[in-house]
């Protein structure tokens, strides 16, 4: 059963934005999911991280192309805001030309989110790291249900009004 599970679960589909949908991202499926979706935005883009490395030695890293990809948008104009946990990794995003910020040093944000457009949601386990999408077991999911969405974009801009930028 469990071995059914899996195989299910890895059986790529398709999300649409015209149907109301909830998609599993299991283990190293991450990256590539996310890439899709980041080349899909036209607007903004929000990531909520936990741990986030940069691979600039790596670029064949899934992660490494997704960070290339979210830079890609930015370079577009698109609106790519990013609210991390700690100073080190907002110092490494604001370097890179990220609109950043960190939470209070007295509260760690474990969140691990990206929402593109309003519309996409992927929120689970992941971490923006090489071991989270090549060794660890993980699990988030890909969402296009409304209220989840809004739910969690009231969430990130509390956090957003109330973290540092400096």
């Amino acid at each position: 059963m469990s071995e059914r599970l899996q195989k299910n679960a890895r059986r790529p589909r398709k999300v649409s934005p015209t149907i109301q949908s909830t998609e599993l991202i299991v283990d190293n499926d991450y990256a590539g999911k996310a890439i899709d979706l980041v080349k899909s935005a036209q607007r903004d883009i929000v990531v909520c991280a936990y741990a986030w490395r940069w691979y600039e030695g790596e670029p064949e890293l899934g992660i490494q192309q997704l960070n290339s990809q979210l830079l890609a948008a930015k370079l577009q104009g698109l609106r790519v805001r990013c609210l991390v946990d700690g100073y080190r990794v907002f110092e490494m995003l604001k370097s890179q030309g990220f609109e950043c910020k960190y939470v209070n040093p007295a509260r760690m944000l474990h969140t691990k989110a990206i929402m593109i457009d309003g519309t996409y949601l992927i929120i689970g386990s992941h971490n923006m790291t090489k071991r989270a999408n090549r060794e660890n077991l993980e699990m988030s999911l890909i969402t296009t249900v409304t209220e989840p969405i809004l739910q969690f974009t009231t969430y990130f801009e509390k956090l957003w009004a109330v973290s540092n930028e400096t």
